[in-house]
């Protein structure tokens, strides 16, 4: 499906790797340190590079697909000032896939599971291209799922980066009430107190934590290559 989504008769813009390639090699760079984080925890055996992509949309819009790949948008990545924002939310995505959150939603709008592996058979680029379209334009995770989610990155992080771990309320207050990516992860209304209150049980010292290469380069080195 990602493979299908960003080819180049796709409805996504994507951003073009040559001629970006100071910006997605620090997005590439900040998802490697994430997703390692996660399959050496996890005891995942694969070695196989999670791949990456940007595409052109002012939609604050990021998703995962089922193995790891990921897409965010270019509206999704100006809504940033530092990099453990962005780092929080490549988190909660491979927290949503990890979980399995991700996988039964995505079930839900093909028949069963032997769908999924006939597709990966017969390598059907079409049924790929509808499906993908599809699981993201219906998928959604309610408050409960979000709110677990949002634990669960945090103490990621916590044990594993020296990222800071409240990313997320630094976020929310930016993000876009009808954006693409606050409507298909639902937030309760007390979802930046309820964070707020986990961080603070799970003991996990901010003081000393990095926002990687240092308060401003996100914004002064990152920011102005996004399209």
């Amino acid at each position: 499906m990602f493979n299908a989504l960003t080819r180049g008769s796709s409805t996504f813009e994507i951003l073009d790797k040559e001629e970006n390639k100071i910006l997605y090699n620090h997005i590439e760079s900040l998802y490697r340190q994430s997703y390692f984080i996660l399959r050496s925890k996890q005891g995942w055996t694969s070695s196989r590079e999670w791949r990456i992509a940007i595409f052109n949309d002012d939609n604050q819009s990021a998703f995962g697909f089922p193995g790891g790949n990921m897409m965010i948008s270019t509206g999704m990545l100006k809504t940033f000032n530092k990099e453990y924002e962005l780092f929080y939310l490549m988190s909660f995505e491979n927290t949503l896939m990890d979980s399995g959150f991700l996988f039964a939603n995505f079930l839900t709008y093909i028949e069963d599971s032997i769908d999924v592996e006939r597709l990966i058979e017969e390598a059907d680029s079409e049924e790929a291209y509808a499906i993908g379209n599809e699981m993201v334009e219906r998928l959604e995770f309610n408050e409960l799922i979000t709110e677990e989610t949002d634990l669960a990155a945090m103490e990621w992080i916590c044990q594993s980066s020296n990222f800071r771990t409240d990313g997320i309320l630094s976020i929310f207050p930016k993000l876009v009430e009808d954006s693409a990516w606050s409507q298909s992860r639902k937030s309760s209304l007390n979802r930046t107190e309820t964070a707020r209150d986990n961080f603070l049980a799970l003991g996990c010292e901010n003081d000393d934590r990095a926002t990687a290469l240092g308060n401003t380069y996100y914004v002064d080195v990152i920011l102005p290559l996004i399209p």
